[in-house]
C-alpha cells in the first residue's frame, strides 16, 4: 500500500510526501527481509531523489535496487548449475556401479570354472557366488534408490523453478500491465489529452481490469501463503445459503456483462463447519471459473445435498466443458502453471483450482468435476456438517 501511494504522489510531483511514504514502506520491507519490496521501494526512492536533484542519494538507492535484482538472476544461474552438477554426479556414480558389477560378474564366472575341479572348491565358490550376488543386488538397489531420489529432486527443482517463473509472470504481466494502463489513462486526463466525458467510456473496462487484478492478487497471496506456511484453519458453523448468496452478489456484475443467469437452490438448513474465508474463496473461485467458461446468455445453478456427515455443494454450468485430457490435469500441481482463456478472452492465473483443492482438503472434504466437452461442467466439493 505504501509503495502504491508513493508512486501516486510521485506522479502528482509531491516528492516530499512520496519520499516519506516510500521510506516508511522500505523500513517495513527491510524489517521483514522482503527483497522484492526493498527493490521496488529503492527504485521509487531513486526516481524521487533524481527528481529532487539529490544525485548522490539517488545513485545509492539505484545501486541498492540493482544489487537485489542482480542477485535474483544469480540465484537462477546457481540453481541451473546445481542441476548440472547433480546430473554429472549421477552419471559418474552409475558408470562406477556398472564397472563394479562387471568386475563382480567376471570374478563369479572364474570361480564357477574352478568349481569343476573339486567338490570343496565348488562349495567354496558357491558360497562366494551367493555372497557376490547379494552384494550386486544390494548395489543395484542402492543405484535404484539413488536414481529415484535424484529424479524426485530434479522434479522438485523443476517445479520450483517453473512456479517461480509463473509468479514473476503473474506479477509482471497480469498485475503490472493493467496498473500501467490505468496510470497512463489517468495521466491523459491529468494532461488534458482526453475529456472527462470521454473517460466515462473507459469505466467498464477499468472496472473489469481492477476486479481481475483484485481476484488475481487475492489468489496469488493465498497460494503463496499456503506454500510458505500452510493454511491456518479457523473453523466455525457457517450457513451455506448465506455465504453462497454473498459470493453470487460479489460476482453478479461479471455475470451480468455476459447475460449469464446465476441461480442458487441451496437449502436454507445447510449448515457446515469450516473456515469462513476459505469456504468463500472456494465458492468464488469455482463460480468465477464457471462464468469465465460459460458463453453469453448461459446459466449457472448452485445446489447442495446432504450425504452422510457432509454437505456436497455443486456448481453446474452449460459452458464449453472440458476434454478428458484437460479434466485429468485438473487439481494437480503442474496445472497451476496452465490457464485457458474464457469465452470472452478472460485471462486467469491457473492457481484458482489448485487453491480450491488445498482449501477443501484442509477443511476435511474432497473436490471433483464431471464434464463433457461442449456440454458444460459441474464442480462439486464436500464440507463436514455443522457441529
Amino acid at each position: 500500500m505504501l509503495s502504491g501511494k508513493a508512486k501516486s504522489y510521485l506522479q502528482l510531483q509531491d516528492y516530499d510526501t512520496a519520499e516519506d511514504l516510500a521510506l516508511a514502506g522500505l523500513k517495513i520491507a527491510e524489517k521483514q527481509k522482503y527483497q522484492a519490496g526493498i527493490a521496488t521501494l529503492s527504485e521509487i526512492l531513486y526516481l524521487i531523489n533524481k527528481k529532487k536533484n539529490n544525485i548522490a542519494l539517488a545513485l545509492n538507492y539505484f545501486e541498492n535496487f540493482k544489487t537485489i535484482t542482480d542477485s535474483t538472476a544469480l540465484k537462477d544461474k546457481k540453481n541451473a548449475l546445481l542441476m548440472l552438477k547433480a546430473k554429472t554426479s549421477f552419471e559418474l556414480e552409475q558408470e562406477e556401479l556398472k564397472k563394479q558389477t562387471k568386475t563382480a560378474l567376471a570374478q563369479q564366472q572364474t570361480y564357477i570354472i574352478f568349481s569343476l575341479f573339486a567338490v570343496f572348491l565348488a562349495i567354496l565358490i558357491s558360497f562366494y557366488v551367493y555372497k557376490n550376488t547379494k552384494l550386486i543386488k544390494k548395489l543395484n538397489n542402492q543405484l535404484e534408490q539413488k536414481a529415484a531420489t535424484l529424479e524426485e529432486r530434479k522434479q522438485e527443482l523443476t517445479y520450483a523453478n517453473e512456479t517461480q517463473e509463473k509468479l514473476f509472470s503473474i506479477i509482471s504481466h497480469d498485475l503490472r500491465s493493467p496498473i500501467n494502463a490505468l496510470m497512463n489513462l489517468l495521466l491523459l486526463i491529468k494532461n488534458g489529452d482526453i475529456k472527462p466525458d470521454d473517460f466515462l467510456n473507459f469505466v467498464p473496462k477499468l472496472y473489469n481490469d481492477v476486479d481481475a487484478m483484485s481476484f488475481t492478487l487475492n489468489n496469488l497471496l493465498n497460494w503463496s501463503k499456503s506454500q510458505m506456511n500452510g493454511f491456518v484453519n479457523k473453523p466455525e458453523n457457517l450457513n451455506v445459503q448465506t455465504s453462497v448468496n454473498d459470493s453470487i452478489h460479489l460476482l453478479q456484475e461479471n455475470a451480468n456483462q455476459k447475460n449469464i443467469i446465476v441461480r442458487s437452490n441451496i437449502p436454507e438448513v445447510a449448515e457446515i463447519y469450516c473456515d469462513r474465508n476459505q469456504f468463500n474463496l472456494i465458492v468464488r473461485n469455482l463460480l468465477n471459473n464457471s462464468i469465465k467458461f460459460t458463453p453469453n446468455g448461459g446459466e449457472i445453478v448452485l445446489n447442495a445435498s446432504l450425504k452422510n456427515n457432509f454437505w456436497e455443494v455443486m456448481i453446474q454450468d452449460n459452458g464449453v466443458g472440458m476434454s478428458p485430457e484437460v479434466k485429468n490435469k485438473l487439481f494437480k500441481p503442474d496445472s497451476s502453471l496452465q490457464s485457458a482463456y474464457g469465452t470472452n478472452k478472460e485471462k486467469g492465473t491457473g492457481l484458482g483450482l489448485l487453491l480450491c483443492k488445498e482449501m477443501v482438503e484442509n477443511n476435511g472434504g474432497t473436490i471433483g468435476v464431471e464434464t463433457k466437452e461442449g456440454e458444460g461442467a459441474t464442480f462439486y466439493f464436500t464440507i463436514p456438517v455443522g457441529e
